[in-house]
């Protein structure tokens, strides 16, 4: 390998690392930013105001009740 094409590989190689240097720092970044939004389901799931079960299980709940009382109101034809 000639002085030039080892000079240009180091200068790949330099840039590589710093690259991949970048990387890692957003992954930790990342992993924070997962771990606090995390915290913060935890808590909203825990809400006391919540015993019941967490506001995404209530709103399954209320859409299903609304499916069978559709089908009540169909049934009975109480639909306008």
């Amino acid at each position: 390998m000639t002085d030039q094409s080892e000079s240009l590989t180091l200068e790949y190689l330099r840039a590589m690392r710093g690259d991949i240097a970048g990387i890692k720092g957003k992954r930790e970044e990342l992993f924070t930013r997962m771990g606090s939004v995390e915290g913060h389901l935890a808590r909203i799931d825990t809400h006391p105001a919540q015993r019941g079960g967490d506001v995404l299980h209530q709103n399954a709940r209320v859409d299903a009740l609304e499916m069978r009382i559709d089908r009540i109101e169909q049934r009975l034809q109480l639909q306008f």
